[in-house]
């Protein structure tokens, strides 16, 4: 079972936690105020980079409503179709050696049981969160502010979703504006890099995969050492 955790480690709290431990100690040959500890800690993590990989995976194939007593949005699970695409999508990701150091996934039932998918082939089930930002009509900028309090800042996140939430993102980070013609379907994994984390222009779209050619990867390898 994948425990999903709802509280990051952000820079406040590994600062407040810096500042208790060095007032606990009571050197009295430690003549540094606790405000300039605070001060210093503030601008060493201002001048960070958020140098990142970002990885957004679409969910896979989800049933419709009505379907199974199925009553809401939020609601609508994988359809056996949809988890096995997802496993493709993960044993590629494994080929590629994707290194996730985080995954943050939306909370919608579909979303969660991809990232869970994802979370056990490539063994990440302690690095799986939620987000509600990363729900469709959620703030954008809301999601880049929190990947850029995580401290320590992961090399890698991942990011489950959905469309048209997903591609807009994509085209703010790589292009500065959200209407760029970018399409992500379900099961499409898509990977940027950024130098810089902000919200606008700051990454390079390094490649887009649909379902078919990661599954397409996966038999090849099995041709491989056939």
């Amino acid at each position: 079972m994948i425990c999903f955790n709802t509280r990051p480690t952000t820079r406040a709290n590994t600062v407040n936690r810096s500042a208790h431990v060095t007032g606990s100690q009571k050197n009295p040959s430690c003549t540094f105020p606790e405000s300039n500890l605070l001060l210093l800690a503030s601008r060493a993590t201002s001048v960070r980079i958020w140098c990142m990989e970002i990885y957004l995976l679409r969910h896979g194939q989800a049933v419709e409503l009505e379907t199974a007593n199925v009553k809401t949005d939020f609601d609508r699970s994988l359809t056996p179709k949809g988890k096995r695409v997802i496993k493709n999508v993960a044993r590629a990701m494994r080929l590629m050696e994707v290194a996730i150091g985080l995954v943050l996934s939306s909370p919608l039932v579909r979303a969660k049981q991809t990232a869970s998918i994802v979370a056990r082939t490539l063994k990440l089930q302690d690095r799986v969160m939620l987000a509600d930002e990363l729900v469709v009509g959620a703030s954008q900028k809301k999601l880049i502010n929190r990947l850029r309090r995580i401290d320590p800042p992961p090399e890698a996140v991942l990011l489950v979703g959905h469309e048209p939430y997903l591609s807009r993102l994509v085209s703010v980070l790589v292009t500065g504006r959200a209407d760029a013609a970018i399409s992500i379907k379900k099961g499409s994994l898509c990977k940027l890099s950024v130098d810089r984390l902000r919200f606008g222009r700051c990454a390079r779209l390094d490649w887009l995969l649909t379902p078919a050619q990661m599954a397409l990867m996966h038999r090849q390898k099995g041709k491989t050492n056939a």
